[in-house]
């Protein structure tokens, strides 16, 4: 059932809490034992931080006081094409990303917690480390696991990003959780190595397929606008999607509104004056490369590229 938003939203604290500090020594001493990328052990339902990313660990502080600081009617979990929203615009059209992401979200004091180059199994371990405590959002925006795609099988891709379902469901009950269909990505020729073909990827129909009957679940719904993003020919639209894996601003409109009915349904309308919501404004100046080891874009150097290698 849905229901109306329960809180407002609590102003965002200027400092951060002890919690936050213990979240960050937690994530050093993990970061010293966990294997790499490749390593044995890993995969999308086994929790772990980012190996080696002191900035991951810089901005997984930050959601973590975010979280700690009160509700957000809706929350964006995801890796660098949700944290896209905060631009720059892959098409240089930075203002109108900007006008669209204060519009459509700020506005409503949405929380975008998309950390560039997270695998699922990244996403999984911010959630157990912090990033829900008190956020309780009407509506929480799932688009994860792109960065799997050659690492691991769809079968298992579509494992964790259930297992992050299940992970979100026991912390936020009262939220609708919306998983997106991953968004049609070019062909590459391996792990880490960017799209270099306008025909789409076939591994991410196939952990869609896997990924629909999520909507079956209570509190559960998905929606795939993959489609969109594909022309008449079969091949990808290099206007919505410049690198073949990234969104333009363009592209961001797109989704914008397929978001749109249920943003409004659960939230309400924007209102009618645009304006940012404290905290919520672009955390980084540029939208990041693709880290060492190909699992696409976090990098203490986030300028944009032509070719990512991953979300």
């Amino acid at each position: 059932m849905i229901r109306p938003p329960r809180h407002p939203v609590a102003r965002l604290v200027a400092i951060v809490s002890p919690a936050v500090v213990l979240a960050i020594a937690v994530a050093q001493v993990v970061f010293s034992r966990v294997a790499g990328p490749s390593g044995p052990g890993r995969g999308p339902t086994v929790a772990v931080p980012r190996a080696g990313q002191s900035d991951w660990v810089v901005d997984h502080s930050r959601y973590v006081s975010r979280a700690m600081s009160g509700p957000a009617p809706v929350l964006f979990l995801g890796d660098s094409i949700t944290r896209g929203w905060l631009g720059p615009a892959l098409d240089g059209n930075d203002r109108r990303l900007n006008r669209l992401w204060l519009g459509r979200f700020a506005s409503r004091r949405a929380a975008n917690f998309g950390m560039d180059g997270d695998h699922v199994e990244h996403l999984l371990w911010r959630i157990r480390h912090g990033e829900l405590p008190r956020i309780e959002p009407e509506l929480i925006v799932l688009l994860i696991g792109t960065n799997n795609i050659g690492l691991d099988p769809p079968q298992e891709i579509a494992k964790g990003v259930v297992a992050v379902v299940d992970e979100i469901r026991r912390r936020c009950p009262g939220s609708l959780i919306l998983v997106m269909g991953l968004l049609p990505r070019g062909t590459t020729l391996g792990h880490g190595q960017p799209p270099i073909s306008l025909a789409p990827d076939p591994r991410i129909a196939a952990i869609n397929r896997l990924l629909e009957p999520l909507a079956d679940r209570p509190g559960v719904a998905f929606l795939d606008i993959g489609d969109r993003f594909i022309g008449p020919d079969g091949l990808l639209n290099r206007r919505l999607q410049p690198d073949l894996l990234h969104l333009s601003s363009e592209g961001y409109a797109l989704w914008a509104d397929a978001l749109e009915p249920m943003v409004r349904l659960l939230v309400g309308p924007p209102p009618e004056r645009e304006h940012a919501s404290p905290g919520e404004r672009p955390l980084r100046p540029g939208l990041a490369s693709g880290s060492g080891s190909g699992s696409g874009p976090i990098d203490p150097d986030p300028a944009p590229h032509p070719g990512p290698p991953s979300g």
